[in-house]
């Protein structure tokens, strides 16, 4: 994985943008809902969602011009997303995103 952008690292086809959200709307909603409602608005046919730790929300779907896997660290109010033109060049970016999400979540 390399920087390829003030903000993306890329793994090959695949991207990993990373971005600070607030944890709480002006209206009082949460930051995983509004996420995952912004990606179905953006035509993401969203295919899991589970929580693979306590405080993290993750997002898998297709687009039309491939697949989109989302991280949400709710307790810290960071967004990773990770647009890949396949569903295994996402998860394979997802997994190492993963692995590092585990040893900050300990």
């Amino acid at each position: 994985m390399v920087r390829c952008g003030d903000d993306t690292f890329c793994f090959g086809d695949a991207h990993l943008v990373f971005a600070v959200e607030p944890l709480v709307t002006p209206e009082g909603r949460g930051l995983a809902d509004v996420a995952v409602e912004q990606l179905e608005q953006r035509g993401v046919t969203i295919a899991r969602v589970e929580r693979s730790h306590s405080h993290v929300l993750s997002v898998a779907g297709s687009t039309r011009e491939g697949w989109i896997e989302g991280r949400i660290l709710s307790s810290r109010g960071w967004v990773f997303l990770i647009n890949a033109p396949t569903e295994p060049e996402g998860s394979a970016l997802a997994d190492i995103l993963d692995r590092k999400i585990a040893v900050i979540e300990r």
